[in-house]
């Protein structure tokens, strides 16, 4: 575990999970806008709550920014899951640093990643 933004190798593997454009990148703060379904668990002390579906709207290497229906508080941790094949891989946590009405209805997030889990094993309890 590592408290750090994600490498620029990080970001791409994440990004071509979410099908979005994986061209070189040599800055990994640069933010990609993109529109792309995401699935992210609440943490709550060591564990995650149930996993939520969210629509990402932006993308760097050190946070996160997507649409969601209800309101999320500020200080919430969320886990995005592991990007590999069953389960397994690249994982990344988020504090959420602002939440506002977005246009349209729901609610415009952004978070900041807080640690890295390369070599994440992990379950996340679906949707309810």
């Amino acid at each position: 575990m590592r408290a750090s933004p994600l490498s620029a190798e990080q970001v791409q593997q994440i990004l071509g999970t979410l099908g979005a454009d994986v061209g070189p990148e040599n800055r990994s703060a640069r933010r990609r806008e993109l529109d792309a379904p995401m699935r992210i668990a609440p943490v709550r002390g060591d564990e995650t709550g149930a996993a939520l579906d969210v629509s990402v709207r932006d993308f760097s290497g050190t946070g996160i920014g997507f649409v969601y229906g209800e309101r999320v508080e500020v200080g919430q941790l969320f886990l995005i899951p592991p990007t590999g094949p069953e389960g397994r891989g690249i994982a990344v946590m988020f504090k959420v640093v602002y939440c506002t009405p977005a246009e349209g209805g729901g609610y415009r997030v952004g978070g900041k990643f807080t640690n890295v889990f390369p070599q994440y094993e992990g379950a996340m309890e679906a949707a309810v």
